[in-house]
């Protein structure tokens, strides 16, 4: 029986610092098999502010690392809008994390098969 709770209590401690607010509630009263798949699904799939920071200050790829390829394009042929865009960007980064996590979480969970 340790094990188990140790396990849930893992559950929780993911629920409660990685899952988006707007679905926490929802995976949380999914059974504990189905939070397992979203949890492996969500790991595999959310991105982390830290690796989209070193994109951006490295190569500038914070766009594309986010999956929005066309805007990656502009920002590279304008300069980051003449450095303009890039200054912007830089306190930005984290709002693009949370959404584009935020939309992951939401798609896992409409796939989620109905019985697990």
């Amino acid at each position: 029986m340790p094990a188990a709770q140790s396990l849930k209590d893992l559950l929780l401690r993911f629920l409660a610092d990685r899952v988006p607010p707007a679905v926490r509630g929802k995976v949380a009263a999914l059974p504990a098999q189905r939070q397992r798949a979203f949890a492996e699904a969500y790991n595999r799939t959310a991105r982390s502010t830290a690796t989209a920071y070193l994109l951006f200050l490295l190569v500038g790829a914070h766009y594309a690392y986010v999956g929005r390829r066309g805007i990656q394009i502009v920002f590279w042929v304008t300069l980051g809008g003449l450095m303009i865009w890039w200054v912007v960007d830089l306190f930005r980064i984290p709002v693009m994390i949370r959404r584009y996590n935020e939309e992951v979480a939401k798609d896992i969970l409409r796939r989620l098969p109905t019985s697990a």
